[in-house]
């Protein structure tokens, strides 16, 4: 079977001049990240979904260089609600979330972020964080 995200991965590295931090919005179970650490000097992941098994799947990267942040990135630092099951923030339901923006963890060394977030990528990329 084809690993689509190591075949994206591969096209991405064309366009990377550094491999200092790789940010991983959206990462749900690392199967792009699993990839990233191989190159990066660290990598963030960040899903708001905690499952037992995208837990499990997780657990097996390189925790030296990889951390999970189990938050939603959005435009602000609020809760929200989706149904539990569902892959995208709904902002209804029973299922809390907490939502916080991507520049109120004052990150350094960017050199490649993949978003992957069902439609909510303009909202991860706009801040009302002011510094």
């Amino acid at each position: 079977m084809t690993d689509v995200w190591l075949n994206t991965y591969n096209i991405c590295k064309k366009y990377m001049e550094s491999y200092r931090v790789g940010l991983d919005i959206g990462c749900r179970r690392g199967d792009f990240a699993q990839h990233m650490i191989k190159d990066f000097d660290f990598v963030h992941g960040w899903d708001f979904r905690a499952k037992q098994a995208h837990i499990r799947k997780l657990s097996n990267l390189d925790y030296n260089k990889f951390h999970f942040h189990n938050v939603g990135l959005g435009e602000d630092n609020y809760i929200t609600y989706s149904k539990a099951g569902v892959g995208r923030i709904k902002g209804e339901g029973d299922f809390k979330i907490e939502v916080k923006t991507l520049d109120s963890y004052e990150l350094e060394d960017i050199s490649f972020i993949k978003i992957d977030v069902e439609g909510y990528e303009p909202k991860v990329l706009r801040s009302r964080t002011n510094y």
